[in-house]
């Protein structure tokens, strides 16, 4: 999309190229930053997005025929991107704000519901909760979450977990980033309607990190960001796998020693000392 004068919620180009000069993927930066102004006409002004969609790319390996859920995805170029590396992506956003194609997406910004459908038949999108999706048991390859979570009061976040792990596939990977207070460990405790609960209520995100490992989740990567030019947070990065469970470890065993039945069998056939 080309434009006589910049759309409004559109990156700073000062911002960008800061960001440019400190990624780790400089290629993958520039080339994510292209492909949103090409489907919506800008890239989110939330300079954290410049940290956070190169880093949930870089960590999702082999997409091609993959299943991948973003959560709480509003507009975003990760959808239409991952789908278009193979992966069947789908997005699930309850936001009553209805984001229709046809109607000038290049005055958005990055909150709503998008049908994702409209511009790539391997994305399915849904306008509710992760509950009332009602995904299958290990359904799942990957789910990721940016900015989303520290959204959802304590309360109602703790049960998150046990259901993300129920539809993610053994040793599934659920990729998360956490907007926090600046200098602190605490989630950011705003959302669009104001306060969500105090910071001591709400939790750091090594409480975070605790509640998540105990819905058999284990972690296998945590950073910070801190200092992002022209954002209001710092960014927590955590990446979790689902661990194997203890009936997944038995049927392993199970299956190690019917093998080597098996094989002591066939050297048996073979060689009659085994019978001894």
């Amino acid at each position: 999309m080309k434009f006589s004068k910049k759309p409004k919620h559109d990156i700073d180009d000062e911002v960008l190229n800061w960001a440019i000069s400190r990624s780790s993927n400089k290629e993958l930066l520039k080339e994510l930053v292209s492909y949103s102004r090409k489907w919506f006409g800008w890239f989110s002004k939330t300079s954290t997005r410049l940290f956070e969609y190169p880093w949930v790319i870089d960590n999702i390996k082999k997409p091609c025929g993959k299943n991948i859920l973003d959560i709480g995805a509003g507009v975003s170029p990760l959808p239409l991107y991952i789908a278009e590396k193979g992966a069947y992506t789908y997005t699930l956003d309850n936001s009553r704000i209805i984001r229709r194609y046809s109607q000038n997406p290049w005055e958005w910004n990055e909150w709503g519901f998008l049908d994702y459908n409209q511009l790539n038949k391997k994305v399915i999108s849904l306008n509710c909760s992760l509950y009332e999706a009602n995904f299958n048991n290990n359904m799942f390859d990957y789910v990721y979450s940016v900015s989303v979570i520290e959204h959802i009061p304590k309360k109602e976040r703790i049960y998150l977990w046990k259901e993300i792990s129920r539809i993610l596939k053994k040793e599934g990977s659920l990729l998360l980033t956490i907007d926090l207070i600046p200098n602190t460990n605490f989630l950011w405790n705003y959302c669009e309607s104001g306060l969500i609960e105090s910071p001591q209520e709400h939790g750091t995100v090594e409480e975070l990190i605790k509640e998540i490992k105990t819905n058999s989740f284990e972690l296998l990567y945590y950073n910070v960001v801190r200092n992002i030019k022209n954002s209001k947070t710092d960014c927590a990065f955590l990446m979790f796998r689902k661990a194997k469970t203890k009936e997944s470890v038995l049927d392993l065993i199970k299956f190690e020693f019917n093998k080597h039945k098996i094989l002591l069998g066939c050297m048996a056939e073979n060689n009659p000392k085994y019978l001894s």
